[in-house]
C-alpha cells in the first residue's frame, strides 16, 4: 500500500486551492510546493537538508505553511509565497 504524502483542498470561504498538509524533502535549503521552490521565512531548513519534513497550511489562502520535523513533529520554520 502506497503512503499518502499530500492532501490538497479548497478553502470553504475563499475557494483558494492549496496544500493542506504534505511531506517534502529539503533540497538546497528549500521545499517544493506545486512545482515551485520555497525557502524558509522564519527559522532555517538548511539543518534538514536531504531529510523529510511535514508542511501544514496556516491560513485560508494557503500562502503560509509551518514546516515540522518528520520524526519529532517539532516546528522548524515558516514558509510563505
Amino acid at each position: 500500500m502506497k503512503a499518502i504524502l499530500d492532501k490538497w483542498g479548497y478553502d470553504i470561504q475563499t475557494q483558494a486551492r492549496g496544500l493542506e498538509w504534505g511531506v517534502r524533502v529539503v533540497k538546497n535549503g528549500a521545499v517544493k510546493i506545486d512545482g515551485t521552490l520555497f525557502k524558509s521565512r522564519y527559522g532555517k531548513l538548511a539543518g534538514h537538508e536531504g531529510k523529510k519534513v511535514i508542511l501544514s497550511v496556516n491560513d485560508c489562502f494557503a500562502s503560509e505553511y509551518t514546516v515540522r520535523d518528520f520524526e519529532t513533529h517539532a516546528t522548524i520554520c515558516t514558509i510563505n509565497f
